[in-house]
C-alpha cells in the first residue's frame, strides 16, 4: 500500500485516479509524492484555520471540519514532515 500527498489538494491512497490526476498536475498546480507502506482510511485537508478529515468507508462516508487555528497548525507541521520523507512516483 501508499499513501501519496498532494499539495493543492489532499492526501489520498495510491490509485488508477491519483495517477490520472499526476498526468494534470503542473496545469492544476498541483505536487504530489508518495510514500510506501503508509495507508491511511481517511482523506485530511488543511486550509486557512481548518482542517478536514473525510473517510469514505464501505457502509457511510464521514466528515468533519475542525476549526481550531492550533489544530490546523498542527496538521499543516505533520503534513510538512511527510512531504520532506515521501517521494516522486
Amino acid at each position: 500500500g501508499h499513501q501519496d500527498l498532494e499539495k493543492g489538494e489532499g492526501s489520498h491512497e495510491r490509485s488508477k485516479k491519483t495517477l490520472e490526476l499526476i498526468k494534470r498536475e503542473k496545469q492544476e498546480y498541483r505536487d504530489t509524492k508518495f510514500i510506501d507502506n503508509f495507508e491511511l482510511p481517511s482523506a485530511t485537508l488543511i486550509y486557512g484555520n481548518k482542517v478536514a478529515i473525510i473517510t469514505f468507508s464501505q457502509t457511510e462516508p464521514i466528515g468533519i471540519i475542525i476549526e481550531n487555528k492550533d489544530t490546523a497548525d498542527t496538521q499543516r507541521k505533520v503534513f510538512e514532515k511527510l512531504w520532506g520523507v515521501a517521494k516522486k512516483q
